[in-house]
């Protein structure tokens, strides 16, 4: 996500002002980012478990390592 982004999403919801708020919209941004970054290599983490996917945990596994990995970019 980039600051552009973070400044367009911003507006959509109203923010006019970002002067004195630039670095805290991005790491509010960022913060909420990572959660639902974690959030969803967790539904992996689950599938890639669960007994009856055996032929494709190890994929889900890699997928939940990928989500996670994207946050180091």
């Amino acid at each position: 996500m980039t600051k552009d982004d973070i400044i367009r999403m911003a507006r959509e919801v109203g923010y006019t002002s970002y002067d004195s708020q630039d670095e805290r919209l991005q790491q509010l941004a960022a913060l909420v980012a990572a959660h639902e970054r974690e959030e969803c290599a967790k539904i992996c983490d689950t599938l890639g478990a669960d007994e009856y996917c055996d032929m494709y945990g190890g994929l889900a596994f890699q997928c939940a390592d990928m989500i996670r990995a994207r946050g180091n970019k």
